[in-house]
């Protein structure tokens, strides 16, 4: 059993890729030539004693670019995706060059812009951004990654879907909050309650950043290439996550789920045999 279309099983079987199969990480380790491992030890300690902070930081441009700033119109309306990134590229290029101390300028302004990029994005799929259920689903794509610790026990089920469900409530009270309330309070219990929820994760991704970017490679090239990436991993998570629920919307929340499984079920299979065949191939040239 599939979708009913070629390319709706084309567009699922994508977003299962970069759901399940996120990529950051492994190219800012190779960006910078050091295991990131490395990289987060050598992390300032006035860097790591902001970390947090930072995060909120985040976190409230996120809250405010989404409900604030963003059009809310034009369904459908194709995403502006490499102008943003021309954008946050050139921010991190100028934080690259002054350093950790641009941290606190830079960090906000990559984070608006990339949160805008991500409601163009869901905008694209078909998301009604005159709904406050969608605007905070944009947030919560900057908790959607997959390759933290903490995703899912279950190695053989979609770690997509565990986190999803897992801030699904603070999304529900949250827009209802947003709905009841003319004035958007962030200190409202169910704002911050959201809010955290998402920073759990997106704290991870933001250390991860923030640790490549101060590796001394050659500065502004260093942060301008590590903003691409970042941008580029979110664009891409939000491409995947807002084609699971136009698909969702099409064919009913279970179907899909039940679909996206089988998807990702081939393509574990698939790697495994690949890990096999390479296996056997290195222990016969040995002999």
């Amino acid at each position: 059993m599939s979708l009913d279309t070629t390319m709706d099983n084309k567009d699922l079987e994508q977003a299962v890729q970069i759901l399940e199969f996120p990529t950051f990480a492994a190219k800012a380790t190779k960006f910078i030539g050091k295991p990131m491992e490395l990289a987060l030890d050598a992390l300032p300690n006035s860097v790591k004693n902001k970390l947090g902070e930072y995060t909120e930081v985040c976190m409230r441009t996120a809250f405010r670019a989404v409900l604030l700033t963003v059009n809310k119109e034009r369904r459908f309306q194709k995403a502006h995706n490499l102008v943003h990134k021309g954008l946050v590229t050139a921010t991190g290029a100028t934080g690259g060059f002054f350093g950790g101390l641009s941290m606190a300028f830079e960090l906000p302004v990559s984070t608006g812009i990339m949160m805008r990029s991500i409601a163009e994005i869901a905008r694209e799929k078909g998301e009604d951004l005159t709904t406050f259920e969608s605007r905070l689903e944009c947030i919560a794509v900057l908790g959607l990654d997959t390759s933290s610790p903490g995703a899912s026990q279950d190695t053989n089920s979609s770690k997509y879907f565990y986190i999803r469900s897992s801030m699904a409530k603070e999304i529900t009270k949250a827009a209802q909050y947003l709905a009841a309330n003319a004035i958007s309070d962030e200190s409202s219990p169910f704002i911050v309650q959201f809010l955290s929820k998402v920073a759990e994760r997106f704290g991870i991704q933001l250390t991860d950043k923030m640790a490549a970017e101060l590796v001394p490679v050659v500065g502004a090239v260093a942060g301008g290439g590590i903003n691409l990436m970042f941008i580029d991993h979110f664009q891409r998570i939000a491409t995947g996550h807002f084609t699971v629920r136009q698909l969702e919307t099409k064919y009913g929340s279970a179907r899909v789920q039940t679909e996206y499984q089988a998807v990702l079920n081939r393509l574990k299979d698939k790697a495994g045999h690949i890990v096999y065949d390479l296996a056997e191939v290195a222990a016969t040239e040995e002999k």
